[in-house]
């Protein structure tokens, strides 16, 4: 729990806070902006909204004529329901889900450069370095399916260091969804 609360910080934390907001975010609430474009932050919070649909890309769809790809990250502990958020979101968008750990464990058993060099790190008992998992995450993210349909990237970042290194690279979500279960637990 604490590696996926530690990941939406980092993420969170890259992001600008919104506009003439000067107090802390309330607990069960995630603040973030649709894009670098986005002139208004959008609230999430699963307490009070359910089913909302990405206004912002709605308005661009309208003027273009056509929908740009919606890119999606999800964060969560185990059992927050990640993979039942993932499969309805996946369904009702068409997007392309990318798992960090299938991926990673895909690379490794087709024998990739990255896979290889992770396979190294994890036969020593170390962590694989950000630097791999960030060219795997990239590189599929960069494939035709997900330049087209949009992607949902389930379980990654799950830290700060990989959240930069994400931004460095111009890869950021439409929109950040965090499953925090602390909020339940309180009351």
């Amino acid at each position: 729990m604490a590696s996926s609360t530690a990941a939406a910080a980092a993420v969170t934390s890259l992001l600008p806070p919104p506009v003439g907001a000067e107090r802390p975010v309330p607990q069960g609430r995630l603040l973030f902006r649709a894009s670098r474009a986005g002139s208004r932050p959008l609230r999430l919070n699963p307490a009070r909204h359910h089913g909302l649909s990405p206004a912002p890309r709605a308005a661009k769809a309208v003027e273009a004529g056509k929908a740009d790809p919606l890119n999606v990250m999800i964060a969560g502990a185990p059992a927050s329901g990640k993979g039942t958020q993932c499969e309805l979101i996946k369904a009702k968008y068409g997007l392309v889900h990318i798992s960090a750990g299938d991926l990673l464990r895909a690379e490794i058993a087709t024998g990739t450069d990255n896979g290889k060099q992770a396979k190294e790190f994890m036969e020593k008992g170390q962590l694989v370095p950000d630097e791999i998992v960030v060219n795997m995450v990239k590189g599929r993210l960069l494939q035709p399916d997900a330049q087209e349909k949009g992607w949902l990237l389930d379980g990654y970042p799950r830290s700060y260091s990989q959240a930069m290194a994400l931004e460095t690279l111009g890869i950021r979500p439409d929109i950040f969804i965090l499953l925090d279960m602390n909020f339940l637990l309180k009351g």
